[in-house]
């Protein structure tokens, strides 16, 4: 008779077998417990996935499950009535609509945060996330980038637009890594104007006038020129400054002078065309590079769709500014293509001058390319040119106005 064992005994042996084939499965990963990982979100037993209408924001798969909602702080000196601002705000709320909300921008405007100088220097420590500053106010870090203020050079918004988003544009925004920043795109003011308390047509009508410029070697040498005294002031001073009489004149886009109210304290604008104010978006370094390749790429690839609604929107409205300074009472005058003619030809030594400023591989680049764009031009309008016009003129660059 075989011997039975200890019912006990038996029990036992079932519950270890259990155990065993258990360990077996969770060892192989069939089967897991629910369990709640670091998010506090449970897994359910299988593998995390994006719901359906959460398409990453990259083309990776997941890309958007790497991007933890965060709030970034973009700052610049203009109005809120500026098409700077305006692309600001919508930059902000297509960022924040392709992110599902997980990227939200708060703009701060006029200067909320500081000057242009102290705004840089911010972003460039960390404590300011994105940025919109004028190129000229950038030059002290990359000298070269002062090659948007040459004035009276471009012939026309195309040929700018094409540098700027070109090969040229590239090399300069490469320049801010180093300083701290990551140059993303240009978007712009338009083009500046003059103006003073008396006419304005004529390199010598600023002869001993003392101007308002922006610390940019290239602007201070241009009203050197023309005879002025420029004299660097920040921009949200100016108005005070020109108020008070410590500054004559200045030069700035029609926003710029409908926004900060220069009408009230100037008699005359000079529709001259004569420089571009260029702004460029750039991101602190520090900050871009804690933050995950989708959150790069959606930030780089919005602004950069922005760019040209912010130029269209930036020319659509000079024509109101310009109407709200006539009604001011401002006397307006457009320089002639005999007159600008003056200006080039008393400031064409500027950019043979600043070559080495800029750097001979950039200023190649760029003559290079305004060359092929004039030359371009040139072609296209020949058959409409009438005999009479520009007899003295041809083969000059910028004599007519831009446009």
């Amino acid at each position: 008779m075989v011997p039975r064992p200890p019912p006990g005994l038996a029990v036992a042996v079932v519950i270890a077998i259990i155990l065993v084939i258990a360990l077996l499965l969770v060892t192989a990963g069939v089967w897991m417990p629910n369990k709640a990982p670091a998010n506090g979100v449970p897994t359910s037993g299988v593998p995390a996935t994006s719901a359906p209408d959460q398409a990453p924001l990259a083309e990776e798969p997941g890309a958007r499950a790497a991007i933890a909602p965060l709030t970034l702080r973009l700052g610049h000196n203009m109005v809120e009535d500026s098409a700077l601002h305006a692309a600001a705000a919508r930059y902000a709320r297509e960022v924040e609509a392709r992110s599902d909300g997980r990227i939200r921008i708060e703009v701060y405007p006029a200067s909320r945060l500081g000057n242009d100088l102290q705004m840089i220097e911010m972003a460039k420590q960390g404590s300011l996330d994105l940025l919109l500053s004028p190129t000229a106010k950038l030059s002290s870090d990359v000298p070269a980038i002062q090659f948007v203020d040459l004035p009276f050079y471009y012939d026309s918004r195309a040929t700018l637009y094409a540098i700027l988003d070109g090969e040229p544009g590239q090399m300069l925004l490469d320049k801010l890594r180093p300083v701290g920043l990551v140059g993303v795109t240009f978007w712009g003011n338009g083009f500046k104007q003059f103006t003073a308390n008396s006419p304005l047509r004529t390199p010598e009508d600023f002869h001993d006038l003392r101007f308002r410029v922006m610390k940019s070697r290239i602007i201070i040498q241009q009203f050197r020129l023309l005879g002025a005294t420029p004299v660097p002031i920040e921009f949200n001073a100016t108005y005070q400054a020109l108020a008070d009489g410590a500054v004559d004149g200045q030069e700035n886009p029609l926003v710029a002078i409908v926004g900060m109210r220069f009408y009230e304290v100037q008699s005359h604008l000079t529709l001259s065309h004569h420089g571009y104010l260029a702004y460029v978006l750039s991101i602190s370094a520090k900050v871009f590079d804690q933050l995950p390749d989708s959150a790069r790429t959606l930030l780089i690839a919005v602004a950069e769709e922005v760019t040209q609604w912010e130029r269209e929107e930036t020319q659509r409205r000079d024509a109101d500014y310009l109407e709200r300074v006539k009604a001011a009472g401002v006397t307006v005058t457009t320089l002639t293509a005999a007159e600008r003619e003056r200006f080039v030809k008393a400031l064409a030594v500027i950019p043979q001058r600043f070559e080495t400023l800029i750097g001979a591989d950039l200023h190649a680049a760029i003559e290079d390319m305004r060359a092929d764009r004039e030359n371009a031009n040139t072609g296209s309008a020949s058959g409409s040119t009438s005999a009479g016009t520009s007899a003295g003129t041809s083969g000059n660059r910028n004599t007519t106005p831009v446009d």
